[in-house]
């Protein structure tokens, strides 16, 4: 049985997919990774899953490129003839399910995660031009999609008037969590203490991380103008960006911007890194104060590891943090508000410890690893049971 999974860049399966990759070749199946010709990681190639390069462009709207897109995947699954074709982000999803048509796949999922920059930004006359092609494309696809999967209620209605089957649209809930991997008894105080003589920060200091691309619409200036205000009251604050800027998003923020925020030495860009879980480990409070999201991975990892969150009261976070329980819901674009949610953590350890002890629970409970891909097994399951 062959499993093709289909995205534009090999980061994303092997940061979101990879665990779903490697339990499905465990139960017998062959997983393929159909990924951008760009890239050369070869990262998913030493995990021992197969890999076919395919020419997609991110940002691409010329006619010929996007033509050569479908016709180069049609070519690939005629050749590979997968019985299942998992298809990840609007483009892939879209071309995917073309190709995948053409090419007689008798099973397609497509997968939308979260609604990105098209649909997250409201302003300007090309973005709603882009929204209102994606959308067109989005219910001819539909369509011949066996199934759909969001990773909350609030996307899946934003969608819905796009088919006729409501029965194809389904939730589960995000990518899951390596609840074993992801354990505040993991790290040691050793390596604690290590990690911050790494990275700068004083061992009284108390830390506020964000992780996640650096664009504009994850509340980068929110956070930013947040900070500041902490840090006019209270010197022992350090805040962790971790992430890199996505010049493959049109909000993507600017290295200068980067630079010029980092020399306050209180905010500390970390760009991309592989230890996350260390960096966790020496944090007291998460931070996201996103637009929008499907279900922030981050988030839960930092749930994994009993840290309180503070986020916003948008579609995706909302589904993560309980307000006042695991953490605070504070609306969207509101910088004092952040602040004061922030304070109120800071200044008591003791609801910081309770609030983290809530968060551990309700991601073992709704967010592991194992919930999410045993979902994912039974949806297969019941897809194949139907071709046969």
């Amino acid at each position: 049985m062959k499993i093709a999974y289909l995205s534009h860049t090999e980061w994303y399966l092997r940061n979101f997919r990879l665990s779903w990759m490697k339990s499905l070749m465990g139960r017998g199946y062959t997983v393929y990774g159909v990924i951008q010709k760009k890239e050369a990681e070869n990262y998913l190639e030493r995990e021992g899953i197969p890999v076919i390069r395919y020419p997609i462009e991110r940002k691409s709207i010329n006619p010929i490129h996007e033509i050569v897109t479908i016709l180069s995947l049609y070519r690939i699954f005629k050749k590979l003839r997968p019985t299942i074709l998992h298809t990840f982000l609007h483009k892939p999803n879209l071309y995917g399910t073309i190709a995948g048509r053409l090419a007689h796949i008798p099973i397609i999922i497509n997968h939308i995660p979260g609604l990105g920059y098209i649909y997250t930004e409201q302003n300007g006359v090309k973005v709603k031009l882009y929204r209102f092609i994606m959308s067109r494309l989005y219910r001819r696809c539909f369509k011949y999609a066996d199934k759909v999967i969001f990773h909350n209620e609030d996307d899946l209605n934003e969608f819905m008037h796009l088919t006729d089957n409501r029965d194809k649209f389904m939730v589960i809930k995000g990518t899951g969590v390596d609840v074993e991997f992801f354990s505040p008894d993991r790290v040691s105080e050793a390596r604690k203490k290590m990690v911050r003589v790494s990275l700068g920060v004083s061992p009284n200091d108390i830390v506020v991380t964000m992780t996640g691309r650096l664009i504009w619409h994850k509340g980068i200036y929110e956070l930013i103008e947040a900070a500041q205000m902490i840090h006019s009251k209270y010197e022992n604050v350090t805040f962790l960006i971790v992430g890199w800027s996505d010049s493959g998003n049109p909000g993507s923020v600017s290295h200068r911007f980067i630079e010029d925020v980092g020399r306050c030495g209180y905010i500390k860009f970390l760009g991309k890194r592989e230890n996350i879980r260390d960096i966790l480990a020496i944090t007291d409070i998460y931070v996201l104060p996103s637009y929008r999201e499907g279900l922030p991975k981050g988030v839960l990892e930092a749930m994994a590891m009993g840290i309180p969150v503070v986020t916003t009261d948008v579609p995706g976070c909302r589904e993560t943090v309980i307000d006042g329980v695991n953490g605070y819901l504070v609306p969207p674009f509101d910088s004092k508000k952040l602040a004061q949610a922030l304070e109120k953590l800071i200044l008591d350890e003791k609801l910081r410890l309770r609030m983290g002890n809530a968060g551990r629970e309700r991601v073992l409970s709704e967010f592991s690893e194992g919930i999410v891909i045993n979902a994912i097994h039974s949806l297969y399951e019941k897809l194949l049971d139907k071709q046969r």
